[in-house]
């Protein structure tokens, strides 16, 4: 889906599904507030950890716009984003960037992670601006298994495997009873929990919620085969 076809910007993506002949099916787009937010596919299709540890390396790579459905948006021209980590609120590395790579300590520390994302552009009223910080403790340690299906990315600090990524966080978080949708999204995915602990502590929309329109999706073939995004 393109929410701009004149300035050719706000590419949205959905998950993967398998549709059945004759089924009809509602989906809403691009319901306000939009937060950044990460791909969350279903049991049956493959991706990458949005956010793992492999070794000292962190590697995170976030949506900077993810409406209540948990459609995606990707990042084009007209989008500032800015992603920033802090140990115990000094700045250890920023990027201009809504996916990135970080070092990390060996040993245990509280970290703290932001992301803000602008767009300044008159057919997009809503959710013009967000500051968005996750704090989250870790260490180097025994590696957590993958979800079914998924796999690692990037260079993996320490000379850790892909096998060794672990997850920063999914499903219902450890901490205090919270639930990450309640930042990144609503999840269809079956949860998976892991022992380092994730705890938002601050999230900022520059506007009020509004739903700005939704759409009828009728599939045209028999089919959709689920594979792995590029």
């Amino acid at each position: 889906m393109v929410q701009n076809d004149q300035e050719f910007a706000g590419f949205m993506t959905d998950n993967w599904r398998a549709l059945t002949p004759g089924q009809h099916l509602t989906a809403d787009w691009t319901a306000q507030p939009e937060p950044p937010g990460i791909e969350q596919q279903g049991a049956d299709v493959a991706q990458s950890c949005p956010a793992c540890r492999s070794g000292d390396t962190l590697s995170v790579s976030f949506f900077p716009f993810v409406d209540p459905a948990g459609n995606r948006t990707r990042a084009d021209p007209g989008v500032t984003t800015e992603l920033s980590l802090y140990l115990d609120g000094t700045l250890l590395d920023r990027q201009p960037a809504p996916s990135g790579q970080f070092l990390l300590s060996p040993t245990p520390a509280t970290y703290q992670l932001a992301l803000d994302v602008s767009r300044d552009a008159a057919w997009w009223p809503s959710s013009t601006r967000s500051h968005t910080v996750w704090t989250f403790a870790s260490s180097e340690r025994a590696p957590d298994p993958l979800p079914a299906g998924w796999t690692g990315g990037g260079k993996g600090g320490g000379g850790s495997r892909v096998a060794q990524r672990k997850p920063i966080e999914r499903g219902r978080l450890a901490s205090r009873g919270l639930r990450w949708n309640a930042l990144l999204a609503r999840a269809s995915a079956p949860a998976h929990q892991c022992r380092t602990r994730l705890r938002v502590t601050t999230t900022s929309l520059s506007r009020s919620s509004r739903r700005m329109r939704s759409t009828t999706v009728v599939p045209s073939a028999p089919r959709i085969t689920p594979m792995e995004p590029s």
